[in-house]
């Protein structure tokens, strides 16, 4: 019986130890708001960060260490004289100066604005000090957001991207680019366009123009206000698929400049063939599967048509016709079968 009384004992005090009340008391949002408070009144500062001799700024080096990689090695390597200084210097490039502050308050408060304005400085200021979580809201931004700005902004990001490397927005921004060309050449920023930019972005494959007689147009006006450039840029101007009315015009041929002039003369010849010759006899003399006879995605009505097709899905077989503009002279096996 003693046994028994002992065991119940046992269980009773177990089955109380499993029960006790506990509750977790979570004052994150208060401990936030003092550390807020604490960047706004700047007590118990024990450094000073003075950015490009222009912006002066007191913080705590604790919370600077646990935000920052960059600050922690800094703090914590006796070979950085700054770790011993209570003023520390630090060189930013220009547009970065004005948006320190904000980023630095974010090690106090974990909240940052980002917007198309401050969203490469904060970039750059979180690579370089190493505050993982703000550099990959920056990079999720850039990317949800270039095609909802101009495309004046597409252009300034994709330099932007270029220049820092970060290689998935430079791709997103010049695809945005490709496939509005048209009004990228209408724009205020085609003149400015670097050659070394032009020259990749007309080679692309997926660009997007009314015609390739209107791209020219536009690649001429960019060559008025950059000399020197004709055999590299015009190089990516796809002639055989102009139309012969294109490079009819004697006077649109005097206005060219010498050295485009010459191009667009020799070129001219080659338009004329191709809407006048079959196929075979023009890959006699010229590589038809290279990318100046490959068709760009045109969007004039002479380069395609719309058709509407009821029950697609459930038919079973579809056939279609179609006739193309180039390459319309009788082919080798009909002159044969004449």
């Amino acid at each position: 019986c003693n046994v028994l009384t002992w065991l119940l004992l046992v269980f009773l005090v177990q089955e109380m130890d499993t029960k006790m009340p506990s509750e977790t008391l979570d004052n994150h949002q208060e401990i936030m708001e003092e550390l807020c408070q604490l960047f706004n009144s700047e007590d118990f500062c024990d450094v000073q960060l003075v950015i490009n001799e222009k912006v002066f700024l007191k913080a705590h080096r604790v919370i600077l260490a646990i935000g920052s990689d960059f600050f922690r090695n800094m703090f914590s390597n006796d070979s950085w004289q700054e770790s011993k200084q209570n003023v520390i210097q630090l060189k930013e490039q220009d547009n970065c100066v004005d948006y320190f502050q904000d980023f630095l308050r974010y090690f106090y408060t974990g909240c940052i604005t980002v917007n198309a304005e401050n969203l490469f400085p904060i970039y750059m200021l979180s690579d370089k000090y190493g505050v993982l979580a703000v550099k990959q809201g920056c990079e999720k931004f850039a990317l949800k957001n270039v095609t909802n700005g101009p495309i004046s902004q597409a252009i300034a990001w994709c330099q932007q991207a270029a220049y820092m490397n970060f290689k998935e927005l430079e791709e997103a921004c010049n695809k945005f680019i490709a496939l509005n060309m048209m009004a990228v050449a209408k724009s205020p920023e085609w003149l400015s366009l670097e050659p070394e930019y032009l020259d990749s972005l007309l080679s692309r494959p997926d660009l997007v123009v009314e015609s390739e007689f209107e791209l020219f147009r536009a690649v001429k006006r960019w060559l008025s206000q950059n000399k020197g450039h004709a055999d590299e840029i015009l190089k990516h101007v796809r002639f055989p698929l102009m139309a012969p009315e294109d490079v009819y015009d004697p006077g649109f041929l005097d206005s060219l400049p010498e050295k485009v002039k010459e191009t667009f003369s020799s070129q001219s010849v080659l338009v004329y063939q191709v809407n006048s010759l079959p196929i075979e006899t023009i890959s006699l003399f010229h590589d038809v599967l290279s990318p100046p006879f490959s068709m760009r995605l045109y969007t004039s009505p002479n380069f395609g048509c719309s058709r509407k097709m009821n029950n697609f899905s459930c038919s079973s077989s579809v056939s279609i016709e179609f006739s193309t503009r180039l390459f319309q002279g009788p082919s080798k096996n009909d002159i044969m079968k004449k």
